[in-house]
């Protein structure tokens, strides 16, 4: 470890983003800007340059770590110079940018929004920030009064510091940021001087603070109204903390006897005596803050544990609604306090009552057995991605699932490869979930480069996270056909990841499968398919499932068996219990994909009606999930449908949706779909006289499409549409070279069929 630490500090990917917007923020306006004495020399500029790149080195920011060429970051960071012409407008809309990009870390995100401030496209501002960015919206509301006093007084500052000030500001910045737990002097540490200036102003910007005593006060009289009204749950509570309590009892403490007491009060079900015991206790608390003991964090009773352990009271009598408000209130005197212990807790239970509220006692009895107290961060963590998961495979709302991962990621690791190789895996595995290719595909290539970065210097880091990186890797090359990167990828899977030796990590094997499933299933080569179905079924039988049906379909001829499989998959989705191990079984998404191919085959059996309910359904289920290509892939089923019923404006209408779309994805065949429509309905409208090379266009595209994704079957339906085409407008040269091609695959393919269509 300590050789690679020598290479320079790996930043948490927000301290980055922080750390880069403000360094060239203050470097781009201070170039565009004259000093108020006068304009700078040219040694100064050049000196102030040379300070800036040797801060990014000093500080480990290196572009190519970040999967992102030199050419991109720069053109990126020339876009915030519009940010400095109007210091009093703009330094809001650079705060509120980072604020955006702390939520959603990644410069590609961050870049549109760039780009529409750069415009000045206000409106189109507003439209993006309230479909993507809902989330801050709510980080604001939670921000406590030193936060928004120290954002007020940066606004103050900034114009008077210097390179040096300025490099020290950008680091307190990213810490508030990335944790927002600091108090305001811990901020500002030796900015003294500017905490002189403007501490006459601090009048002018006065926040209202109710005081910790009052806090207190307030949540101990609320966490009594509620004991009262829960009196089956009381009786819960001591069995609970019966470890904690004993591990806090190493010390003798006035404090922690009046805990017990009231432990005991609360079995016996005595509120009035709890009630005084809890008022005794925080009189004690507050005169005994200064004990050794304590503030080595011993394990006793800490401001905020009493919500925490009516959280755990209420969880534990299934008051899931109750359990949540406990935390709020324990989060939030943590957050007030910096007890990252504490919060560290509270996100364990708030993964336990969000996660699983049907299992929860199962859950609790099996977790909480574990001592918090000495390694809350770890399950912290764990619970906190398991949340995530959930949160993405059920579809919720993509703000929710970053908030989770940001829980899990509360206590950034120092410079362990392991952990922030598994981080970044699991953002990978979130944005891919939710449609965002792109950015899932940059986060698996950091993952992979980190680990990379380790093996040189011989650092043993191979961890779950590489494998589900290296499989969001190679579904991208899978979707585009890149088969000398696919071949690249397997090798190194092959080399670091041997199935032989790491049984649990079949994940990279999975998506070789698919691949080489979907190109025998575009030839028609149904042997092999069995026989990939038959590995694959070894691994996940949910998507061994999903292949046998379409066999089921396409090569035995059984349509009614294929339906019959799928339906039984889709009563399993609903009925089961949200479950930790079997969330992968009840995901949204896996539902729509079962919709969607029972879709297919009602379809091909020409039971219209009923395919056009299935996708009526599989619409609602992604009415609300922010990942747009789902949504235009069941629109993209409805408009063959439709076409189907002969409603052709209807389905033209749902073409016009998801067409755009689609033809801005990495989905070949979505896309040759698409295309191939388009040319059926342009046939339908009869305008092929007027516009022959239009409709003629749509099936080049759908054959180009076709082809990357081996569909033989589809290559020939274009190629036989294109052959008639070009033949009633006369194009025999045309006519003539796509015969030829179709001819040439029906003699290597002579077991495809060569009837019908979609």
């Amino acid at each position: 470890m300590d050789a690679f630490a020598e290479q320079g500090e790996v930043l948490h990917p927000y301290n980055f983003l922080v750390a880069v917007l403000v360094t060239e923020y203050f470097r781009c306006r201070r170039e565009l800007q004259k000093d108020r004495d006068g304009p700078k020399s040219g040694t100064a500029k050049d000196k102030e340059v040379h300070d800036c790149r040797a801060y990014l080195l000093r500080h480990g920011i290196d572009m190519l770590c970040w999967c992102m060429s030199s050419k991109e970051t720069f053109d990126t960071l020339r876009t915030l110079q519009h940010l400095c012409r109007s210091p009093q407008r703009d330094f809001t809309s650079l705060m509120s940018l980072i604020r955006l990009a702390i939520v959603k870390p990644h410069f590609l995100l961050v870049k549109r929004v760039i780009e529409m401030l750069r415009r000045e496209d206000h409106d189109d501002i507003s439209r993006y920030a309230e479909m993507n960015f809902s989330q801050v919206n709510e980080s604001v509301k939670m921000e406590n009064a030193s936060g928004a006093l120290f954002v007020r007084k940066v606004k103050l500052l900034f114009d008077e510091m210097d390179f040096g000030a300025w490099c020290r500001f950008s680091t307190c910045l990213s810490e508030y940021l990335s944790g927002g737990v600091q108090t305001l002097d811990e901020m500002y540490g030796n900015f003294t001087s500017f905490m002189e200036k403007t501490e006459a102003l601090e009048d002018t910007y006065t926040v209202p603070v109710i005081s910790s005593g009052a806090q207190t006060k307030y949540v101990r009289e609320w966490q009594l109204e509620l004991l009262q009204s829960n009196p089956i749950a009381a009786s819960d509570l001591l069995g609970v903390t019966d470890k904690q309590t004993n591990d806090s009892l190493t010390e003798p403490s006035a404090a922690i006897g009046v805990y017990v007491e009231f432990l005991q009060a609360m079995q016996q079900r005595d509120y009035v005596r709890g009630e005084e015991l809890v008022r005794k206790y925080d009189l004690l608390k507050s005169a005994q803050s200064d004990c050794k003991w304590l503030v080595e964090g011993n394990g006793g009773l800490q401001s905020g544990d009493c919500s925490l352990h009516l959280c755990i009271m209420h969880y534990t009598a299934g008051h899931h609604q109750l359990a949540v408000q406990s935390l709020k209130e324990c989060i939030f005197l943590a957050q007030e306090r910096g007890d990252k212990q504490l919060l560290n807790s509270a996100m364990y239970w708030l993964a336990c009552v969000e996660v699983n509220s049907n299992q929860y006692d199962k859950l609790f009895r099996g977790v909480h057995n574990v001592d918090i107290a000495r390694d809350g961060q770890k399950i912290s963590a764990d619970f906190a991605t398991l949340t995530a998961q959930f949160d993405s495979l059920v579809g919720a709302g993509l703000s929710k699932v970053l908030r989770d991962l940001e829980y899990a990621e509360v206590s950034p690791p120092e410079l362990d490869n392991r952990i922030t190789i598994q981080q970044y895996a699991n953002r990978a595995n979130v944005w891919k979930m939710y449609g965002f290719d792109d950015i899932a595909t940059i986060y698996a290539q950091g993952s992979i480069q980190l680990f990379a970065r380790a093996e040189v210097y011989g650092l043993s880091v191979v961890t779950e996270g590489v494998a589900v990186s290296a499989n969001v890797l190679i579904e991208q090359a899978c979707r585009t056909n890149d088969e000398s990167s696919l071949q690249s990828l397997l090798d190194f899977c092959t080399d670091v990841l041997p199935i032989e030796e790491f049984g649990q990590w079949h994940v990279w094997a999975m998506a070789e499968l698919v691949w080489r499933y979907d190109r025998a299933f575009g030839q028609q080569g149904y042997a092999l398919c069995h026989l990939l179905v038959d590995h694959m079924s070894k691994i996940s039988l949910v998507e061994a499932s999903l292949r046998k049906s379409e066999l089921l379909f396409w090569d035995e001829c059984c349509p009614k068996k294929a339906l019959q499989l799928l339906q039984s998959m889709l009563d399993n989705c609903e009925g089961s219990a949200a479950h930790l191990r079997c969330l992968p079984a009840t995901s949204t998404l896996l539902k729509l994909r079962i919709s969607l191919l029972k879709a297919t085959i009602l379809q091909e059996t020409a039971c219209f009606l009923e395919a056009l309910q299935v996708l009526q359904k599989a619409l609602g289920l992604v009415m609300d999930h922010p990942n747009e290509i789902w949504k235009a892939k069941v629109q993209l089923h409805l408009a063959y449908v439709w076409l189907g019923l002969e409603q052709v404006q209807q389905a033209r209408n749902a073409l016009d949706v998801c067409f755009p779309i689609l033809c801005g994805c990495e989905y070949p065949t979505d896309q040759a779909r698409a295309w191939f429509l388009r040319g059926l309905l342009a046939e339908e409208g009869s305008v092929i006289a007027q516009e022959p090379k239009s409709t003629l266009h749509c099936y080049e595209q759908a054959l180009q499409s076709f082809s990357v994704c081996t569909s033989v079957r589809m290559m020939m339906s274009c190629l036989r549409r294109m052959a008639l085409l070009c033949d009633k407008a006369g194009d025999i040269v045309r006519r003539e070279q796509s015969s030829d091609i179709f001819l040439n695959l029906c003699e290597k393919y002579p077991h495809v069929d060569q009837s019908g269509s979609f």
